[in-house]
């Protein structure tokens, strides 16, 4: 069967190929032709997803990121103009001296120094060497698309592409296979009652790649085709522009720093499905938390899916009614997870508006960390590995851009690692503490004495229960000012 389908393509390709020279030169004929045309290109489509096996992933789509409570978008004022379109929009930044490039779907401002005059506080919020890649579609995240539709040739890609959150978990297994940057985070830009849509990405710097650079690219992406959960979506793609050596159409950037060749867009691949990545993440954390991968987890740590589970939401749930009832919220605050195991702290303070989240934990616990956060579409965190101890100073690890920040921050920490010194001393205004299964409320009252005092106040203890019916003493400490 995939024999047949390869010669039916092979001859579709070469037929199609003859007919778009012939009809360029006949702008009538060529305006006639566009409606076939557009079919021939949908079947081309429909045999390259039964090849790849993606019918699965675009029932998936259904079900996409927009449904399920993901990252809650950091939301910035611009001072953007009124603008009918992104033509319009991307002469008058030129206007202003901006640098930008355009593509299809997208355009894109590198770092430069007038985009930090421009809009500093968007720029100093994100890690040193970012960028911004702004969708053409205008419109907040959860309501507008990837693509745009006269670029599109066919609309059933748009259902694999999916909505912009649904990139943002593509980007993040691009990112973790290292042929693709890092995505930091996925914005909505406000200005002058227009909305824009905001992928802030790791720039590469480099050049483009050579022939000998791309190779190596060209032939793992053909591995991975078949070995991992990507998937490219164009037909026939080693034959495509923007996958043909030496550069890929201007898509392979070869980082010097990274001495590997970065593939810079995404909107041409997509998933076999949409929980494909975080089921296997899932399945390895398990296994490691039961001793089978890596190194063990720290005593008292639950399986993955019990901490993703009921635990999780019940856990969130009481930290969400005590911040209400002291009128408090999560909102733009950075978070400080001390010993974070899983990540799931982070992911639950990030889904209810924190700006950034910090963990500290051993090199194990993080690298399964970092991969569920990703495939879960998490990305405004950073993971710290370090021996943590009483003496350890947490402070010394926030960037300067955060040390602002700090007097309003959130700090979750766990009995398991300990209760370091630092917290007496640097500001912060929640803190969240967790023991274990065998503690009671009083033994972990005496544990935080050192830091009750005139202005660190109770605003709510429990116990919460997990999924295999075990009792965890939970309790929230506020700083006045």
């Amino acid at each position: 069967m995939v024999g047949a389908l390869d010669k039916i393509m092979e001859s579709a390709d070469k037929l199609g190929r003859l007919l778009r020279a012939y009809l360029h030169q006949h702008e009538l004929l060529f305006k006639i032709a566009l409606v076939p045309f557009k079919w021939y290109q949908t079947i081309l489509f429909f045999i390259h997803v039964s090849r790849q096996g993606l019918w699965k992933a675009m029932r998936s789509s259904r079900r996409s990121a927009t449904g399920r409570k993901g990252q809650m978008e950091m939301t910035w004022d611009v001072p953007f103009p009124p603008c009918d379109g992104a033509p319009e929009l991307i002469n008058w930044l030129r206007s202003q001296g901006i640098n930008v490039s355009e593509g299809g779907h997208t355009f894109y401002l590198p770092p430069q120094k007038n985009l930090g005059d421009f809009i500093p506080e968007i720029v100093n919020f994100y890690p040193p060497g970012c960028g911004f890649k702004v969708l053409k579609n205008f419109g907040p995240p959860r309501q507008t698309r990837y693509l745009v539709k006269d670029c599109t040739p066919f609309f059933f890609v748009g259902r694999l592409v999916g909505a912009p959150h649904d990139q943002l978990v593509l980007a993040n297994y691009i990112h973790s296979l290292d042929i693709g940057p890092r995505v930091w985070d996925l914005a909505c830009w406000e200005g002058r009652g227009k909305c824009y849509t905001v992928f802030v990405v790791d720039h590469v710097s480099g050049e483009y790649s050579t022939t000998e650079q791309c190779l190596p690219f060209l032939n793992r992406l053909k591995r991975l085709n078949t070995d991992s959960h990507l998937r490219t979506l164009l037909p026939d793609w080693e034959k495509n522009e923007d996958f043909t050596s030496p550069d890929c159409n201007g898509n392979l950037i070869y980082s010097n720093k990274l001495g590997r060749a970065q593939y810079i867009d995404f909107q041409s691949f997509c998933l076999t499905g949409f929980d494909a990545w975080l089921n296997e993440v899932v399945s390895n954390a398990n296994g490691a938390y039961r001793g089978k991968v890596g190194a063990a987890p720290r005593k008292g740590k639950r399986s993955i899916s019990g901490v993703a589970g009921g635990y999780a939401v019940e856990l969130r749930q009481f930290i969400t009614r005590a911040l209400r009832g002291a009128s408090l919220s999560l909102d733009r605050r950075i978070i400080l997870d001390v010993g974070c195991g899983s990540g799931m702290a982070l992911h639950a303070s990030l889904t209810g508006g924190a700006a950034w989240g910090f963990g500290w934990d051993h090199l194990g616990a993080l690298v399964l960390a970092q991969d569920l956060l990703f495939s879960l579409g998490t990305t405004r965190f950073s993971l710290l590995g370090a021996d943590l101890h009483q003496k350890y100073r947490l402070e010394d690890d926030i960037p300067a851009r955060f040390q602002s920040r700090l007097a309003e921050a959130v700090v979750f920490v766990h009995k398991a690692v300990g209760l370091p010194e630092s917290l007496g001393s640097m500001p912060w205004r929640i803190l969240v503490y967790e023991g274990d299964e065998s503690d009671r409320l009083k033994s972990c009252y005496d544990l935080l004495k050192p830091l009750l005092n005139a202005d660190v106040s109770v605003i709510a203890s429990s116990h919460i229960t997990s999924h295999d019916g075990c009792a965890r003493p939970i309790i929230i400490l506020y700083r006045h000012d």
